[in-house]
């Protein structure tokens, strides 16, 4: 395709994005959440660490850490995490050394321990 015909298919499609905003954001929502559905059914539906199970509150923890390092090797200088990521687990075939967690356990994992862990 050259430049020229490049240009007009992405005026095209950034007129037509522009008319119905509305399908856009609902399609690119509707994707998103089929993605995150897969991935949850991949890596188990419930928190390892809590069983916390809204899909809502569950994202995917590396288990041995270094996530944003492995995201900057991934996607280069920002890491970028969601569902890129997501996207990048599926074309790999779903690999081992990953789990599912709510936000909570995740981000105390990165503070130095799960909360739920001192609980117990």
């Amino acid at each position: 395709m050259c430049l020229g015909c490049r240009e007009k298919e992405r005026l095209y499609q950034q007129r037509r994005r522009s008319a119905i905003p509305h399908y856009h954001n609902n399609h690119q929502k509707a994707y998103n959440q089929r993605l995150k559905k897969q991935i949850l059914l991949a890596y188990g539906r419930t928190c390892a660490c809590c069983s916390e199970d809204n899909p809502v509150f569950l994202c995917i923890d590396h288990i041995e850490g270094g996530g944003n390092q492995h995201k900057r090797l991934l996607f280069g200088r920002y890491p970028s995490g969601g569902y890129r990521f997501y996207q990048w687990l599926r074309r790999e075939g779903f690999p081992s050394g990953f789990r599912v967690l709510c936000w909570n356990c995740n981000h105390g994992m990165r503070m130095g321990g799960c909360p739920h862990a001192a609980v117990s």
